[in-house]
């Protein structure tokens, strides 16, 4: 019986056993996770409002009934030579394919003060998460550095408990490394009247206070009085088992091939730890998505069970988030992004309403973007709105990207309708969006 061995207990090294086990009986699947209970990623903006720390938990249970083997031990090595994983506690685990989901660690801020009580980085960290909800229960006043999503969706759950919340961001805008400068205005505008403090091009000169968080001091002389401060500055790939054991890594993260493997033929790479490709620009990436990860874990599983038969040519970010009520989401590359790798481009941005007839009293306000290569590919977009169907729209988009959609193509698809779901056909905004590009690309 062949033995897959995964070394982390996260959305990709879940997905890549559970795959495993689906595909085949004849499998050994071991996964080895360092930490006794292990948190949904996805799920920790939401677990100091909604929900206990206990209650955002990868099931165990869903391990046990897949036939998966569970050691909560430290992997330290791995002997290539003799394929065994090395691990703190319990010796070694033979096996015959190694799958490394070793996620993520986020990235240090490095000022003076980041050490003090009630100042806390973003992470998996059960311990560490429930210390930080306890401060927070004895904590009026939070300062958030970082307006990326994961710093965007923390500061408006906290905001809706009554908090008094301020973030803080380098960029011109919140969310600039996803959405262009139009969306993220229209998002901070709407963020801003939740009533979150927002300083943009500003950064973290340093934490103060007696033993404990009181004050912080920022770039352009303000003083942000804070219990807390919760850092969510960025994500860095955890490749440090792989460094060790001669793996070849990247800032990226560890090497890997279309089907997963790395530089060992023995030993595949998912998730976060795994470099990958930018479907589009054909460049190295770092795409640190859960959605991406399971992908990327079902692959791998595919290839170790079947023999190296699916590809992953490369990916194409999908993200969707959810301030107040405001939805939305983006796919594909931004302007920026296209500017930056030389794409020539153009786009189009569009306004409907969200359902039909006008006369329905929950209508809101529908805005779609589109970026066209020359040659008239999808190649990005962004929607904000007040539904779910922002989510479904830019999955949709996400697809056209990756299967090379034109826009005389778009313009044939018919949508799915409904009044209570979905824009009027008429109105439908990747169609209007379509006519619009086919004119101008036609105008030269």
């Amino acid at each position: 019986m062949v033995r897959v061995v995964v070394v982390g207990g996260g959305p990709a090294g879940v997905s890549t056993a559970l795959a495993c086990k689906e595909l085949s009986e004849d499998v050994e699947v071991v996964l080895v996770r360092k930490d006794e209970k292990q948190l949904i990623p996805c799920g920790i903006p939401y677990m100091f409002t909604r929900f206990s720390i206990g209650e955002n938990l990868l099931s165990d249970a869903l391990l046990a009934k897949y036939g998966v083997k569970l050691v909560i031990d430290r992997a330290v090595g791995i002997d290539r030579d003799g394929r065994r994983l090395i691990l703190e506690k319990y010796g070694e685990l033979p096996y015959d394919y190694l799958v490394l989901a070793t996620g993520s660690r986020p990235s240090k801020l490095n000022v003076k003060g980041e050490h003090i009580e009630g100042v806390f980085y973003v992470k998996d960290d059960y311990e560490k998460l429930m210390l930080l909800r306890e401060r927070l229960e004895e904590s009026s006043s939070v300062l958030i550095v970082g307006g990326g999503l994961a710093g965007v969706e923390v500061a408006d759950e906290l905001a809706r408990k009554g908090y008094e919340v301020s973030i803080v961001e380098a960029l011109p805008h919140i969310l600039m490394l996803n959405f262009d400068p139009e969306f993220a205005t229209l998002i901070e505008k709407y963020f801003k009247d939740l009533g979150v403090n927002v300083f943009t091009n500003t950064s973290v000169l340093k934490f103060e206070g007696e033993g404990e968080l009181r004050e912080v001091v920022l770039s352009n002389g303000v003083r942000v009085k804070a219990d807390v401060s919760i850092i969510t500055v960025g994500i860095t790939p955890n490749t440090l088992l792989a460094e060790k054991t001669g793996l070849e890594v990247s800032k990226y993260g560890v090497k890997v091939n279309q089907y997963m493997v790395t530089s060992d033929p023995r030993i595949y790479a998912v998730g976060d730890c795994a470099e990958k490709k930018d479907l589009i620009t054909g460049k190295p990436a770092k795409y640190m998505l859960a959605s991406i990860a399971t992908m990327e874990g079902r692959v791998a599983a595919v290839n170790i069970v079947k023999g190296n038969v699916l590809k992953v040519k490369g990916v194409v970010p999908k993200y969707v988030s959810k301030v107040g009520d405001m939805v939305f989401g983006a796919a594909g590359l931004t302007e920026k992004q296209a500017k930056e790798n030389g794409l020539g481009y153009v786009s189009s941005m569009v306004s409907a309403k969200d359902k039909y007839p006008s006369a329905l009293s929950e209508v809101k306000d529908l805005t779609v973007k589109l970026l066209f290569s020359r040659k008239g590919f999808v190649i990005g977009g962004q929607v904000i709105g007040f539904n779910e169907y922002v989510g479904a729209l830019v999955n949709t988009i996400g697809v056209l990207v990756e299967n090379n959609v034109i826009a005389d193509n778009l313009l044939s698809i018919p949508q799915a309708a409904h009044p209570l779901v979905t824009p009027s056909p008429i109105s439908e905004p990747l169609a209007k969006i379509s006519l619009e590009i086919i004119n101008e690309l036609k105008r030269g």
